[in-house]
């Protein structure tokens, strides 16, 4: 059976292995996510949001949490710029298969 210490020892040596590949992981993560951003014009939020070292910085879970917010915002406010014109020609759609309806059944 392992001690205590030996088990301290084993999760330590579990986190050294893992913290790298997780820091890949979120680099990943935050290029996409500044892709995006890029994409919508969106500009990074204010205050501490980035951990890491130069080069290898990335977005805190509370930066990534504010940058998608902030982009999300930006898709909604753009989708609803087409929302009535949307609507408007799906009505327009409608209308014209009524008329073909009733011009074949004449």
């Amino acid at each position: 059976m392992a001690s205590l210490r030996d088990r301290d020892q084993i999760k330590y040596d579990m986190f050294c292995e893992m913290e790298p590949r997780q820091a890949e992981i979120d680099i990943l993560r935050t290029r996409r996510l500044l892709m995006r951003a890029h994409a919508y014009s969106v500009p990074l939020p204010e205050g501490d949001i980035w951990e890491g070292v130069s080069p290898y910085r990335y977005l805190s879970s509370k930066g990534y949490a504010r940058l998608r917010s902030a982009i999300r915002a930006e898709r909604k406010a753009r989708l609803e710029l087409w929302l009535p014109l949307l609507s408007a020609l799906t009505g327009l759609g409608g209308v014209a298969v009524a008329a073909l309806t009733l011009w074949k059944a004449h």
